[in-house]
C-alpha cells in the first residue's frame, strides 16, 4: 500500500525517465543519466519513515516535519509517539486510506477500522498511525535522505492497497481496480499471486461507476487467449505500460522480484497483473530479485528496473507492517551501495518509494 500522505525519492538526478537514451531528443536534455532504479517498499508514509529527520533538517523540509500534536477528527489532541522496529499490521486497503483522510483534512487516523487480520488506529492502540521513527532507528534511509534529494510534497496518485499501488508504477493508472486486495472466489482452491494466473477476484468499477467483481488481470484481447488472458470473462480494459513504451524505444528493463515456483510469487510482483507481461516474451524480464546484485555490480543494470521484495525474506525485506523497519533499512542500504560499488553509478538515478 502507498500511504495516503506522501511518497518521498533520494535520487542522482531528477527527470530521469525524460533522459534515458532513445527518448526523443527534446526532452532528453545533457542529462548523463542512463539507468533509472525504482525501489518499491511497503506500508509507510514520508512523515512516519522521515518526519522526525525533517524536524532536525528544517531547510530541507519546506512542509515541515513530525508535528508537536494532532487533533483528530473525534477531538482527541494526540502527541506523536516513536515506532518500535516492528508495527501492528494496520488495516491498509482503500476504504481506510479514505476514512484517514477525512474529506482532506488529514485528520480521520482514528477512524481506521479493523480489517480481518488487521487492526485499526484508535485509542485502545493509542492512535498508532500517529508516529514515526528517529533517524537512528533508520540509519541508511537517514543517510540517502542527508545526501541526495528528498520530495516531501509528492503524492499517491491513488489510494490503493499493495497489489493497485504496483499496477499504476507501470501504467500510471489502476484501470478501474480499487479499495481491496485480490482474493480467490468463494470455494476455490488458492492459488499463489494476485495476478492473472492466480484466478483470484477483486473489486473494479466500471466506468459507469458499477462495482463489480472481477478477475485480478488487465487482459489483452489482442492475445490468442480466452478472456485476453484472465481465468473468465472480464470487463476490464486493455491499458498499456512503460514496459511497452521501453521496448517501443528499444531500451532494456526488468523487474526484479519473485519468480515463478517461489512461495512469494506475484504478491508484489508487477509483470503477472498484466496479461500482456505474463503471456508474452515480457514475462522473461521478470527476474529474482536476487540478481539486482550481480547486474549492478557488474555494470549490466538495464535502461529502467523496479526492485519490489522477493525470495526467501520476501516481506522482511518489505518494510511491511509486523515485519522488521531495521532488516527493511539494512536491505535498501544493500541495494543502494551495490549501485555505488557498480560501474553504473555514475550514470543511474535511484527512486525510493
Amino acid at each position: 500500500m502507498r500511504s495516503p500522505v506522501r511518497l518521498y525519492a533520494a535520487a542522482a538526478a531528477t527527470a530521469a525517465l525524460a533522459a534515458v537514451p532513445g527518448l526523443p531528443a527534446a526532452t532528453a536534455g545533457s542529462s548523463p543519466i542512463k539507468h533509472v532504479v525504482v525501489i518499491y517498499l511497503e506500508n509507510h508514509s514520508f512523515d512516519n519513515v522521515l518526519g522526525y529527520w525533517c524536524d532536525i533538517h528544517r531547510a530541507r523540509c519546506p512542509d515541515g516535519g513530525m508535528p508537536s500534536s494532532v487533533r483528530l477528527s473525534n477531538g482527541a489532541v494526540v502527541t506523536p509517539t516513536v515506532d518500535p522496529d516492528t508495527i501492528p499490521n494496520i488495516t491498509h486497503n482503500g476504504p481506510a486510506q479514505v476514512a484517514a483522510m477525512a474529506n482532506g483534512k488529514m485528520n480521520g487516523w482514528n477512524n481506521i477500522k479493523k480489517a480481518g487480520s488487521q487492526t485499526g488506529c484508535g485509542a485502545n492502540l493509542a492512535y498508532y498511525c500517529v508516529s514515526g521513527y528517529r533517524p537512528s532507528q533508520i540509519p541508511n534511509h537517514a543517510a540517502l535522505a542527508n545526501k541526495f534529494a528528498i520530495s516531501d510534497m509528492t503524492f499517491s496518485m491513488s489510494d490503493s492497497p499493495s497489489w493497485e499501488g504496483h499496477i499504476y508504477a507501470v501504467a500510471a493508472s489502476t484501470d478501474g481496480f480499487w479499495g481491496q486486495t485480490p482474493q480467490p472466489p468463494p470455494g476455490t482452491a488458492k492459488k499463489l499471486g494476485w495476478g492473472c494466473d492466480s484466478d483470484k477476484i477483486v473489486d473494479w468499477f466500471s466506468p459507469t461507476g458499477a462495482e463489480l467483481k472481477e478477475p485480478s488481470c488487465v487482459p489483452d484481447r489482442s492475445l490468442s487467449l480466452p478472456n485476453g488472458g484472465a481465468f473468465e470473462s472480464t470487463s476490464v480494459r486493455y491499458i498499456p505500460t512503460i514496459m511497452d513504451r521501453l521496448n517501443k524505444a528499444g531500451l532494456t528493463w526488468k523487474i526484479y522480484g519473485a519468480v515463478k515456483g517461489q512461495g512469494s510469487y506475484g504478491l508484489w510482483d508487477i509483470c503477472p497483473t498484466f496479461a500482456e507481461c505474463l503471456y508474452t516474451r515480457q514475462d522473461k524480464n521478470l527476474v529474482a530479485n536476487s540478481q539486482f546484485a550481480p547486474d549492478a555490480t557488474s555494470g549490466k543494470l538495464p535502461s529502467f528496473s523496479v526492485v519490489t521484495p522477493g525470495g526467501d525474506h520476501t516481506f522482511l525485506e518489505s518494510c511491511h507492517n509486523e515485519e522488521s523497519m531495521t532488516a527493511c533499512d539494512n536491505w535498501l542500504g544493500q541495494l543502494v551501495s551495490e549501485v555505488e560499488k557498480g560501474r553504473d553509478w555514475n550514470s543511474t538515478a535511484i527512486f525510493i518509494t
